[in-house]
């Protein structure tokens, strides 16, 4: 097959034209591409019909030789640079159907928008075709339809299908390092024991997805949808999962973050020579996707004060009612402390399996830089302020609107210890924002420094 090389669009409509007046022209195309030989078997008749009118279509027909030149060159461009050595991959160890392979890799050197595998499965939606043990390696594969597709034990390191879709695709023992398959829908494809080592999924949809024995070391999630994703048994080492979206299940419960000295190349070079990952007698186990990493620092002993040095440089703990016009309050505080470089942490969560409320708001306050405590109206802050105050020497601002005045055991705190600051009053909450840097931030930051030195000078 060949795709004939006109490179100037004045010969392209040249060839065209050839092509309407030859009463041949169905042969001289015999041995093009079939996407190209496809879009001419659509064109071609209308214009040799054109060309049989005369001189009142001239006009016409030239209007629709430059438009058709013009698609088919865009088509050529397309096409030209799509997969170029796909014919070369040694795909000794396929198990699949061989009649659609060729049909694929003949679809992965079209445009777009005339492939003949979708076309394919367009016209038979129930067969799934069956690509086990494919060799798909750094090929581009957008914009191929390739859901419901059974591609165990393939190999596609550093294959592209951004934005594509893979939903129902079973992807067992593939060999996946390095793809960069961002944006793409994967939900409820069957992924146990598929290798992602650096693999990029941000924005991926792995909804219902099955990731079991899943090594994910290196891979990047960050956005991606977990809903009711099973990763029991995966190696999560080195994964990241920033704004990650998903459910709390059973289903996350075993996962590996790995061991001492833990090589991910090592790792990669083990499933190759072995089909399967030799797990050490020790490794760390976690049931959250989200704490992988923090254990995995915990777990370095040397790293915990760096740790805490980092949570108490940025953190501010928000208290107060979370109910009403103070939830208000609250959420706008929220909003304007990371504009000065805070990360605020509202204790409105559920609280934690083994802290009751006041050993949660204890520890989060042990990780704060300073705390802000709305005293209007309180419920909880009170007994907070009695129960923590005391034992943790950190800057105390209460804020509170007026005409409220404090609870009365407050001004007892304040006089005892001097790490509680001076009362806030606002009287809306774009005052407060007005106040936020001179009367809240600044005195805090100065009081904390001043803390630090007193602690440590001891």
């Amino acid at each position: 097959m060949r795709t004939s090389k006109i490179p100037k669009l004045a010969d392209t409509q040249s060839f065209l034209h050839d092509l309407a007046t030859s009463r041949n022209w169905k042969l001289a195309i015999a041995d093009f591409e079939y996407w190209e030989r496809d879009f001419l078997l659509q064109v071609v008749p209308g214009l040799r019909h054109l060309a049989r009118t005369g001189r009142k279509a001239l006009t016409s027909r030239t209007s629709k030789l430059r438009s058709y030149a013009t698609t088919l060159a865009l088509l050529r461009a397309e096409a030209a640079d799509r997969n170029l050595g796909r014919w070369n991959r040694d795909q000794g160890g396929f198990r699949g159907h061989a009649k659609q392979l060729d049909l694929l890799m003949r679809a992965l050197g079209a445009p777009s928008v005339i492939n003949e595998w979708n076309a394919w499965r367009k016209l038979h939606p129930k067969i799934v075709p069956d690509l086990h043990g494919v060799n798909l390696v750094g090929l581009n594969l957008q914009g191929v339809r390739l859901h419901a597709t059974r591609l165990d034990d393939a190999v596609l390191s550093g294959a592209s299908s951004r934005a594509s879709d893979f939903r129902w695709a079973s992807f067992v023992k593939a060999g996946l390092s390095g793809v960069d398959f961002s944006y793409t829908d994967m939900s409820s494809c069957d992924m146990r024991h598929v290798m992602l080592q650096d693999a990029v999924l941000s924005g991926a949809d792995l909804s219902g997805a099955d990731l079991r024995y899943a090594i994910l070391t290196g891979c990047v999630l960050n956005r991606a949808t977990l809903y009711g994703t099973r990763l029991t048994g995966a190696l999560v080492w080195g994964t990241s999962v920033w704004d990650v979206e998903y459910d709390d299940n059973e289903s996350q419960k075993g996962m590996l973050i790995g061991w001492d000295m833990l090589d991910p190349i090592d790792v990669a070079m083990d499933i190759e020579d072995r089909g399967e990952l030799r797990m050490p007698k020790r490794s760390l186990i976690v049931d959250d996707l989200r704490v992988a990493h923090f254990m995995s620092l915990v777990r370095e002993n040397e790293h915990l004060a760096k740790i805490f040095d980092a949570a108490s440089s940025k953190t501010v703990l928000l208290l107060g009612r979370f109910t009403g016009n103070q939830e208000k309050v609250l959420e706008k505080l929220r909003e304007a402390l990371p504009k000065y470089g805070y990360a605020p942490v509202v204790f409105d969560f559920e609280e934690p399996r083994d802290r009751d409320l006041i050993e949660t708001v204890a520890m989060l306050a042990g990780l704060a830089k300073f705390i802000i405590a709305d005293l209007t109206d309180p419920r909880s802050t009170p007994l907070e302020s009695q129960l923590t105050i005391p034992q943790i020497a950190i800057p105390w601002v209460p804020i509170i609107r007026l005409p409220d005045e404090p609870f009365s055991m407050f001004d007892a705190l304040q006089r005892k210890y001097e790490w509680v600051l001076p009362t806030v009053p606002y009287r809306s909450i774009p005052d407060l924002l007005q106040q936020l840097e001179s009367k809240v931030i600044r005195p805090a930051e100065r009081l904390s420094e001043t803390l630090r030195a007193w602690k440590h000078d001891r």
